[in-house]
């Protein structure tokens, strides 16, 4: 599994090109199927995305890609359907039972699949935070203000 802020700040690595392409900026997440779309890249074209299946690995130095073509630069409509993963992070979580479990601090994905939520409570700046793994299965709705789930409180 890898978490969403592993891949922000890898570069984009065409190896048709045999170049940089850019570095992620941010993943698109489809809310409503809980899996990756797209990979929002910055370089020297510009702003652009990555459709995700059009990766062919993502490794632990770059994100490589047959060549430069899937990315769409500055492109007026997104590359895939989705929300900013940053817009998803620091939403609240509530739990069935109406309890506040804490903020989403990062959100792990299986290949292009969403695995899981990382949920932290607590803390000052991160110190002596609590934090908890919210399944996808237990993931009931991603909405604009806040996310539900079908955990009980810790």
């Amino acid at each position: 599994m890898r978490m969403v802020t592993d891949l922000i700040g890898l570069p984009v690595v065409s190896m048709d090109g045999g170049e940089k392409m850019g570095t992620v900026k941010d993943v698109l997440i489809d809310t409503e199927g809980l899996c990756a779309t797209a990979l929002l890249v910055s370089g020297d074209a510009g702003r652009g995305g990555l459709p995700f299946n059009k990766i062919l690995s993502i490794g632990p130095d770059a994100i490589t890609v047959e060549s430069a073509k899937p990315i769409f630069w500055a492109s007026a409509t997104k590359p895939g359907p989705g929300r900013e993963s940053s817009d998803i992070k620091g939403l609240p979580v509530v739990n069935i039972s109406g309890a506040t479990l804490g903020n989403v601090s990062n959100i792990g994905l299986c290949g292009d699949r969403v695995q899981s939520l990382e949920v932290r409570s607590g803390g000052v700046f991160g110190v002596g935070a609590n934090a908890t793994e919210v399944l996808s299965k237990e993931i009931r709705s991603i909405g604009a203000k806040l996310v539900t789930v079908d955990v009980a409180s810790p």
